[in-house]
């Protein structure tokens, strides 16, 4: 683990950052233009909008931010949209998934880490906050 923290570029959501390929120009990673805090904010406001026309407006900053990782990729910094992906991913809200399904299979297939862009489209055509034990017996 401290191996790996060496090579983490950023903090995430759920506190173990991401780690992505950085070259000596620092090519690979750009930071994003919120704070996890801003961030946060910005989901929650998504997330508990009182109706459809507030939340379309709530994601304002949010779609402001997907531009900026399509630019971040067309100059090679994936770990823009890979760590935006997984912020969304670990908020939770399902009026993320679009999104989330829009950014991290991009991400992890520019960072050649194809399998977890897989497991992600299979988790989240199958996420549920009501039955989270998949194991248990029905």
């Amino acid at each position: 683990m401290k191996q790996r923290d060496k090579k983490v570029v950023t903090k995430t959501f759920h506190s173990a950052g991401i780690v992505v390929p950085v070259d000596k120009n620092d090519v690979g990673y750009r930071e994003l233009p919120e704070t996890d805090a801003a961030l946060r904010k910005i989901c929650k406001a998504i997330a508990e909008a009182q109706n459809d026309e507030e939340r379309v407006k709530a994601f304002g900053p949010l779609q402001e931010m997907i531009t900026f990782v399509q630019f971040a990729n067309d100059e090679c910094d994936y770990g823009m949209g890979y760590e935006l992906g997984m912020d969304l991913f670990c908020y939770g809200s399902h009026y993320f998934h679009k999104v989330i399904k829009q950014l991290l299979p991009m991400a992890y297939s520019l960072l050649k880490r194809n399998l977890f862009g897989e497991i992600l489209e299979a988790h989240l055509s199958n996420r549920s906050h009501d039955d989270l034990d998949k194991l248990s017996a029905h």
